[in-house]
């Protein structure tokens, strides 16, 4: 989650070359077109929230934030519904999550009696 251009800074770049499989997630425009260039697993475009629908971010040169003031409108849903959606097992082995600052409400949602 947050997985930006999928190379610079990633946690899980260095798995996938040693035959991971995963999913990433990126909901800025411009970082999601580098991160389906730059890897293998699946890649969405979309915000992880505690709803679903749309939120609006700020975007920079090398982060995305949510702001009332933000420039970019993304899409956004709650990690249950991605994983669902895109067939995450339930026994998971690695999540990296950098979602700017909302952690712990969206980590507050997730549904661990779902998931291990």
């Amino acid at each position: 989650m947050g997985a930006f251009d999928g190379k610079l800074f990633s946690n899980t770049l260095k798995l996938e070359e040693a035959g991971w499989d995963g999913l990433c997630i990126e909901p800025n425009p411009k970082n999601f077109e580098q991160l389906v260039n730059n890897r293998k697993c699946s890649c969405i475009k979309r915000a992880i929230a505690t709803y679903t629908g749309e939120l609006r971010m700020s975007d920079d040169a090398s982060s995305s934030q949510i702001s009332t003031t933000g420039n970019t409108w993304v899409k956004c849903d709650t990690i249950e519904n991605i994983f669902r959606y895109n067939g995450v097992p339930k026994y998971i082995d690695y999540i990296s999550s950098d979602i700017e600052r909302m952690d712990a409400e969206v980590w507050e949602t997730f549904p661990f009696h779902e998931y291990s």
